[in-house]
Formats: C-alpha cells, sequence, structure tokens
C-alpha cells in the first residue's frame, strides 16, 4: 500500500484515502500572497502576482473557500501554491459560539463566525462561506468541519 505524509505531523495515510476525499471534494490550487494554514478562509487577491490571499477582515464578498487540509500532494511550498476547498467538506478555523447547521462568513484573519453570531449586522451581505457540521457552545477559536458552498 502506499502512502503519503501528512501535512499535519509525520502521520502517514493512504493514497487511496486522499483519492476518496479529493474526488468527493472540488479543490483548486492557487498561489497565495499570504502565509496560510488548514482551515483558514481566503479571498482573491487584487495583487496581480497573486491569486489568493488571507481574508483580512469580516464580512468578504470576495471570498471562495478554506485553504485544504488535504496534504500537501499537489502543490510544493516553494511555489507558494496552497490547495483550497472551494466546494464540499472542510475543516475551517472559526469562533464560537456556533451552532450545527449555522450559515459560516468570514469575519477576521482567515477565521469564520456564525452569521447569527452575536453583535453582527443581521441584514449583513456577507458572502456565506460554508455550513457548520459542528457546535460550539463558547467564545473560542476552533477547526470544526464545514460543508463549503
Amino acid at each position: 500500500m502506499r502512502f503519503i505524509i501528512s501535512n499535519r505531523g509525520n502521520k502517514k495515510i493512504p493514497i487511496s484515502k486522499v483519492q476518496k476525499i479529493l474526488s468527493k471534494n472540488v479543490i483548486g490550487k492557487y498561489s497565495c500572497k499570504d502565509i496560510v494554514e488548514p482551515g483558514d478562509i481566503v479571498q482573491v487577491c487584487q495583487d496581480e502576482k497573486y491569486d489568493i490571499e488571507k481574508c483580512k477582515r469580516g464580512g468578504s464578498y470576495k471570498v471562495i473557500g478554506v485553504v485544504s487540509t488535504v496534504p500537501n500532494i499537489i502543490s510544493n511550498k516553494e511555489d507558494k501554491q496552497i490547495l483550497v476547498t472551494l466546494k464540499g467538506r472542510a475543516i475551517c478555523k472559526v469562533q464560537g459560539p456556533i451552532h450545527k447547521g449555522d450559515p459560516i462568513i468570514s469575519y477576521d484573519d482567515g477565521i469564520g463566525v456564525s452569521k447569527f453570531a452575536p453583535g453582527l449586522a443581521s441584514n449583513s451581505s456577507s458572502r456565506i462561506i460554508g455550513i457548520s457540521l459542528e457546535n460550539i457552545e463558547i467564545e473560542i477559536v476552533k477547526k470544526i468541519e464545514i460543508v463549503v458552498l
């Protein structure tokens, strides 16, 4: 059986499992202006040298996806190419409280929040990046599973 090394340590993951993940999600490869980590929300970059950048402010309508946790099998770190989940299941960095089923929007520094979070304008026109598949009861930053729309 062939394995690859995860970008989250030295965990060996069977290539068949990675291929199964890739077949269900839409993942793109983009040049990135910023240093990002798996779970960060990214948006289109205005700098012509790069495709994407970390989403730095709340309510961005330029959001395109979440930095993939799929091991770095396509890209290489020297050219700053990043794998981004554009549709499907992904791990996303969010700040609670969040309830299962809540729409997730960009907040700050690559982090998402529930569109229904206390203190956010209820008529926010922010682009919904995905739907939460988990609960966070308290106001902490945590990585959870979402469905990227």
